[in-house]
């Protein structure tokens, strides 16, 4: 069997660190600090303005831990015309980002975000055939997604 070396990396996640939940999060230095005392080596961006949002800051933030900007999850609302223009913007802000702190391998997830449908929230990832999306709604969504 040949060793090999795997490296990880976190978010924060994985620390409380999320938009739609209330609660006490630790500020993002604690979170940086312990990530990189496990071992991690590289971290999601997490929501926008937990880290800095200054490259320059970052930069030195990340580097100061031997740690390196990974990826980052932005929420867009693809279901929803009206903040598409909105989910764009965020995207291409996070994009712009990660392009200048974690360079050309850092990667950009883009998630429609169901939060605001009880059902969609209430069933998520069990929704049945029936209570997928109407034809009208497929239509915006695609929209959204083309843009």
């Amino acid at each position: 069997m040949t060793n090999v070396k795997i490296r990880v990396g976190n978010a924060p996640v994985s620390w409380g660190v999320i938009e739609n939940v209330e609660g006490e999060r630790g500020g993002y230095a604690r979170v940086l600090d312990e990530m990189q005392q496990t071992g991690f080596v590289g971290t999601e961006l997490g929501d926008w303005g937990f880290l800095p949002t200054d490259p320059t800051v970052l930069r030195q933030e990340l580097a100061t831990r031997n740690l390196k900007l990974l990826a980052s999850w932005v929420s867009v609302y693809l279901h929803d015309a009206d903040r598409h223009a909105a989910s764009e913007a965020d995207a291409v802000r996070t994009a712009g980002l990660l392009a200048e702190v974690g360079g050309p391998e850092s990667l950009i997830v883009l998630g429609n975000d169901p939060y605001g449908d009880p059902m969609r929230t209430h069933y998520a990832g069990r929704i049945q055939p029936e209570q997928g999306m109407t034809d009208a709604q497929w239509q915006v969504f695609t929209e959204g997604a083309n843009r």
